[in-house]
């Protein structure tokens, strides 16, 4: 028992100086953050191997929060370069860990469902930061397109089986980020402000 504080304890410090990484990555998600994404992937790594083999869900809960978070950035990282939805192969590709897909991995992996958990995070942050702020700059285009990726995801998260979960009420907020957008790309089309209206 002692044995199993002890690894919790050094995985949590672990935790920690990852998630204090995140952070910073966070204040700065519309600049380039691979040089800090770099660093966080090898802190990962090491964190990865603090887990006793075959005993990743017994301390996943430990930093369950900071691999939805990896996500999440990585999922805002890919649409500002290419303004499409990240793929489980590039999450794993730029994180350094795979992504479990159907359940057959053993070692440290990042559990779909945290994935999911961090693309649910991307349209109130597309909604803030993205659409609003585009608007009121008089990129008015760019909002339709945000309006179009939204409704992708959502349309994807629809295709799901979602229970009661925590998942299904972070999904039934992209509902109400889908309808704030909506409205902005309305208010454009009223005041015909897009060329694509």
């Amino acid at each position: 028992m002692d044995a199993n504080v002890q690894v919790r304890e050094v995985i949590k410090d672990r935790v920690k100086t990852i998630d204090l990484q995140l952070q910073a990555i966070q204040r700065r998600l519309l600049q380039s953050v691979d040089d800090k994404l770099a660093a966080v992937r090898s802190d990962l790594q090491a964190l990865a191997q603090l887990v006793p083999e075959h005993q990743f869900y017994r301390y996943t809960r430990l930093y369950t929060s900071l691999l939805q978070t990896l996500c999440f950035v990585v999922a805002w990282q890919t649409y500002l370069a290419s303004e499409t939805v990240v793929t489980p192969e590039q999450v794993a590709e730029r994180i350094g860990l795979p992504v479990e897909l159907d359940h057959e991995i053993a070692e440290s992996h990042i559990p779909l469902e945290n994935l999911l958990h961090g693309l649910v995070q991307l349209p109130s942050e597309l909604m803030c930061v993205r659409c609003v702020n585009c608007a009121a700059q008089q990129d008015c285009d760019r909002p339709l397109r945000i309006r179009a990726f939204v409704q992708e995801l959502y349309s994807g998260f629809q295709l799901l089986n979602l229970k009661n979960d925590p998942l299904r009420r972070h999904y039934d907020v992209v509902k109400y980020d889908a309808k704030k957008i909506e409205e902005v790309v309305c208010d454009i089309k009223l005041r015909q402000l897009s060329r694509q209206s």
